[in-house]
């Protein structure tokens, strides 16, 4: 049973006790109401009433007594198991009490005489019941008082404890998730911060009565154990708690979803962007000066956006070329106070909602891609405005359940969309948003296709978005045409290159000093700005090679010579950078450039560190043993190496930022990938160097020094999970370079994962393995977010956790060794392996491989699991998965490797079921494939055809339903009688004959359905079965004036 429940149960137990002993104890004069009936006659009928109140609801309030707690952990519990038969048992006596007074007043409501005059009910009850059942019945009310009194006064001062710890703890999560929910925190302490008071005063009480003699049990009049006044504050009490408590589950909830949104990389790219310059930018929140007169449209042009911000609506275009600041600018614009009060007019009377996303080409998948996008403007707003969330994605609200563990929180794409749309459509919500979205051509898909998602948005009256990107063609199409809502920053910006580019002098102590004559000053500053073209970041590069010239007493003349021989591009200017690099580095430079270039993600700084080693030992990471992280003193020398080393070695185009290593800019990277670049720095690299070996050695290294895989409070050690998870990203293009040594260094990492968790005093401080977690515990403070990053686990054995990963990374070479070592190798994961990989956010070839090797071995793809409540296997959430829409590509992948086609030959069910959605009916996998495949056969048909064949194979099996072939003809009909092409006719005249063979062989399909479905079937609905479907082919095939004997050829 719940706390509440026990509290709620055992407050109705009290109240019931109270209103009989105050009725027995009671005596009264008759008195005759205005119509002449007796108030003996009235008290008889509301007592009664009231009685069978107490009957109903003691009996309904036993019969559901447990309660599944909703709040996202079990604290405030307890004391309540000791206290949950207690009260049921009290319940069932007060119950039974109930009804033996039911009984007696149903006597006395039709027993009593006319000439019997009785003038209170008391007087009437003692004629039934006799002096010793009275006093029986005072005893009882006595017992039910004193152990309430004992036990449930504690008992709401436990839960009341409980439920502030709670408050506490959500607290600290909120702060966390940088979510506003402090206003309804505040309000939950201050009402349990009342029921403490009530109960404080309530105990008092209850220990003075139960301290005090007691009156005669059959006294007319007899001091209540609570008063009424004390009754009433325990019942607002326990109301309170009840809504506090529900306050509390609204609360959890809306973290929960926070949480399903966010991961670890949202926030870095923010971050990680320089601060505008003091002097610069301030232009573009400037309102024109009065008396502007804007003749031409490019004066106004820098007033552009202002304008827009305050009435526009629709798509803002920023356009720049790289390194013109475009993502400084939007930094700015997103953060600045002014935006949002200009905002405030544009939404009046509605709210303004801000989100911001920061797309990066060189970061993490999710920082690059559309459902990063979607979570990230998602989670901004409903951390801005909670209260949104159960409007704009109730599905996901509803089947947000805080602190079970098992539950689903994965969002699909279409998911993530719909939400969004939703923001836009329901005005109701009283908001509206603007949204900042900067680097659009760092999107890692189809920018088509992004440029009409966004221009969707953009259509609805409740949202606007401030786009910015390089001015490349498609975005040209796409956001160019409204000159009123683009600006191109280069053409802006000449004022703040000038001010930039002489803060960065000026601030250098020998630039006023050297007694530089002030035109010089001013010409060499001109002459920045005017070979800039815009672009800051060239600006920062020259200015740094002239406070360099400045700190080695450089003359005037010197400064300029410098400036002169800079290029004035910035390729050449970072192939210029490296040509200053010392050559001993030559062969080290290479290694670092080509090793952060090819990164999946920005990569931990250590692994620099250790990949320097390699020059002198290949095997260092397989040789080095398993230590103890470094102490702090060490970490921060470790730190301070690396910084060096890189900028030596590097010559200032990589740096470290925060723990991770990273461009000068985005730019650097795009460089060091053309053609050229990546041939000059394959030449300077040693031989067999392998970019993915290299990186996977180092990572080795790092993970046989990091710290340990479990903090001290329990919780997941983050970085342990972070090198884990870069760390296998390179494993399979390791393993094609070099397999047997890559198998060596994962091994090893195996090892380091199922080394035990030592106990205290022998070496725990650096314990190795992974300490099991409670489920549904809060994450302690790492952001709003699963410390894991995108892994869970939570409930992971020590031992396997590695195998999941692995499963994970779809390191196919190494789960086919595994697996021909030891077949039981995946067999004791806390889930199926097959599933493991099917449920992976982003396939590849990698993932399809281990899925076969998974069937190959035997793994069962029909075997049930539970998911989201719902049962599930490997084998339908492959087909719900491949035929979703935003996986099409999974479609088509799976379809050209054949796996369809495996796992039915390994056995997969052609009866299963597909649940979509939680409020959708259930579909067969057939018909949801055949329906998908007619909707994208045409890259595949050959292999579509092979696979159709795979699924009517009657010999194994299968089993086509009248539903089934339905589905299938109606799709024949809806593409044949349109096609002309004859890659088409071929397909569609091979699907008609692979249907027409079923005929007598299935239960035989209703032919008026059929035509139903398609008018072009009704001429041959008086037909059996499918003739009727090669006639109309043949008909087709006629009027496209090719024989149907030359269409079998075609």
């Amino acid at each position: 049973m719940e706390a509440l429940a026990a509290i709620s149960l055992m407050g109705n137990v009290l109240q019931f006790a109270q209103f009989v002993s105050g009725l027995i104890a009671t005596s009264g004069q008759l008195y005759m109401s205005a119509d002449g009936v007796s108030d003996v006659t009235a008290d008889m009928e509301r007592i009664h009433r009231r009685l069978l109140n107490f009957s109903a609801m003691l009996q309904n309030q036993v019969a559901t007594a447990q309660v599944v707690p909703e709040l996202p952990t079990t604290i405030g519990l307890t004391h309540i198991n000791a206290v949950n038969d207690l009260a049921n048992d009290l319940a069932r006596e007060c119950k039974a009490l109930c009804d033996q007074l039911l009984e007696t007043t149903g006597k006395l409501r039709v027993g009593r005489k006319g000439n019997r005059r009785l003038n209170s009910f008391v007087t009437a009850f003692k004629t039934v019941w006799n002096r010793d059942r009275i006093e029986s019945l005072y005893v009882r009310l006595d017992r039910f008082q004193s152990i309430v009194s004992m036990q449930f006064l504690p008992v709401l001062s436990t839960q009341q404890s409980s439920l502030m710890d709670m408050v506490e703890m959500l607290r600290q999560e909120s702060n966390n998730l940088k979510l506003d929910q402090t206003k309804t925190l505040d309000c939950i302490a201050r009402a349990l911060s009342e029921v403490a008071s009530t109960n404080k005063k309530l105990s008092l009480r209850a220990e003075n009565a139960l301290g005090s003699d007691r009156n005669p049990l059959l006294q007319d009049s007899r001091e209540a154990f609570l008063s009424p006044s004390s009754l009433d504050s325990l019942s607002r009490g326990i109301s309170r708690l009840a809504l506090t408590k529900g306050d509390l589950e609204v609360v959890a909830k809306e973290q929960a979803v926070l949480r399903s949104l966010n991961f670890s990389s949202r926030p870095v790219r923010h971050d990680n962007i320089p601060l505008a310059h003091e002097k610069t930018f301030r232009w573009i929140l400037e309102p024109p000066p009065d008396g502007h007169e804007d003749h031409d449209g490019s004066d106004r042009s820098k007033y552009r956006f202002l304008d827009w911000l305050r009435g526009g609506d629709g798509i803002f275009w920023v356009s720049g070329k790289a390194g013109s600041g475009k993502s400084t600018l939007m930094k700015f614009l997103a953060d600045h106070e002014t935006t949002r009060a200009t905002l405030e007019e544009w939404a009046s009377p509605l709210k303004p909602l801000i989100a911001t996303h920061y797309f990066w080409s060189a970061g993490t998948r999710m920082q690059k891609s559309h459902e990063g996008l979607l979570k990230t403007l998602l989670y901004e707003i409903f951390r801005a405005c909670p209260v949104l969330i159960p409007a704009t994605c109730p599905l996901r609200w509803r089947q947000t359940h805080p602190g079970r563990s098992e539950q689903n929180t994965d969002w699909t794409t279409r998911e993530l969309s719909e939400a969004l749309q939703n923001l836009g459509r329901h005005r109701e919500l009283h908001v509206r948003y603007c949204f900042f979205i900067d680097g659009v051509d760092e999107f890692d898909g189809d920018h088509l296709r992004l440029c009409e998602i966004l221009q969707n948005l953009g259509r609805s009256p409740n949202i606007k978005l401030c786009l910015s990107s390089r001015p490349w063609n498609v975005f040209v199409d796409a956001f160019g045409a409204h000159v009123a809502r683009k600006i191109c920053i280069e053409d802006l910006t000449r004022d703040d290159i000038l001010r930039y580019a002489e803060s960065r002098l000026t601030e250098h102590p020998r630039w006023n000093l050297a007694h530089f004559p002030a035109q010089d000053k001013t010409a060499i500053i001109d002459d920045i700005t005017n070979k800039a073209q815009g672009v800051f970041l060239w600006v920062f590069l020259v200015t740094r090679s002239l406070r360099d010239g400045l700190t080695n007493l450089d003359t005037m003349l010197d400064l300029r010579n410098r400036l002169e021989s800079l290029p004035t591009d910035l390729e050449r200017f970072f192939k210029h950078m490296l040509d200053l690099i010392d050559g001993v580095y030559y062969q080290k430079m290479a290694s670092f450039l080509s090793i952060a270039a090819n990164a999946k993600q920005p990569l931990y700084y250590l692994v620099f560190t250790m990949q320097e080693r390699e020059g002198e030992d290949e095997d260092y990471a397989a040789k080095m043993p398993i230590s103890p992280p470094p102490q702090a003193d060490e970490t921060d020398q470790l730190f301070d190496r690396c910084r060096r080393r890189v900028n030596a070695i590097c010559g200032g185009l990589l740096g470290v930022k925060g723990s991770s290593v990273e461009f000068l800019h985005r730019t650097v990277r795009d460089f060091l990938l053309t053609r050229e670049m990546s041939d000059y720095l394959g030449s300077k690299t040693r031989p067999g160097f392998s970019i993915a070996l290299s990186t996977l050695r180092a990572y080795t290294a790092c993970l046989k020094c990091s710290p340990q895989p479990v903090t001290s409070a329990g919780s997941p050690c983050p970085l342990r999970s972070r090198l884990l998870e870069e760390c296998l990203s390179y494993a399979n293009e390791a393993l094609e370079d070099a397999d047997e040594i890559a198998i060596e260094l994962l091994d090893g990492i195996e090892n380091i994962f199922a080394a035990p968790l030592e106990e205290e005093g022998g070496g725990g401080e650096y314990a190795l393995g992974w300490k099991l977690l409670e489920p549904g515990k809060l994450d302690g403070g790492h952001g709003g977010h699963n410390v894991m990053g995108d892994v869970n686990f939570w409930n992971a054995s020590s031992d396997f956790q590695f195998r999941k990963e692995v499963l994970r990374a779809g390191a196919a070479k190494y789960v086919s060794r595994k697996l021909d070592e030891s077949p039981n190798y995946f067999d004791d994961l806390n889930e199926l392996p097959l599933s493991t990989v099917i449920g992976e956010q982003q396939w590849t070839e990698g993932h399809m491989q281990v899925i076969r090797c998974l069937l190959d071995l035997g793994q069962d793809p029909n075997k049930g699991y539970c998911y989201e409540r719902q049962s599930t296997s490997p084998w339908t959430s492959f087909i719900q998965r491949t035929c979703q829409e935003e996986h099409k590509d999974d479609f088509h992948a799976a379809i050209e490797n054949g796996l369809y086609s495996t796992f039915l030959q390994r056995g997969a069910s052609r009866d299963a079921q597909v649940v979509l959605s939680a409020e959708s009916a259930a579909l067969d996998v057939l018909s949801y494939f055949v329906e998908t495949l007619f909707a994208r056969y045409a890259k595949h048909s050959d292999k579509a055809l092979r696979i159709l064949d795979d699924f009517f194979d009657l010999s194994a099996g299968a089993q086509l339903s009248d539903e089934v072939l339905i589905t299938l003809c109606a799709e024949v009909g809806k593409i044949g009688p349109r096609t002309t092409r004859p890659d088409k006719l071929r397909f569609y005249q091979k699907i008609t004959e692979m249907v027409d063979s079923f005929k007598g062989l299935q239960v035989p399909i209703n032919c008026s359905r059929l035509a139903g479905i398609n008018p072009s079937f009704s001429s041959a609905a008086s037909k059996i079965n499918y003739p009727c479907i090669a006639m109309n082919i043949d008909e087709n095939i006629v009027g496209l004036g090719i024989s149907p004997s030359d269409a079998s050829l075609v």
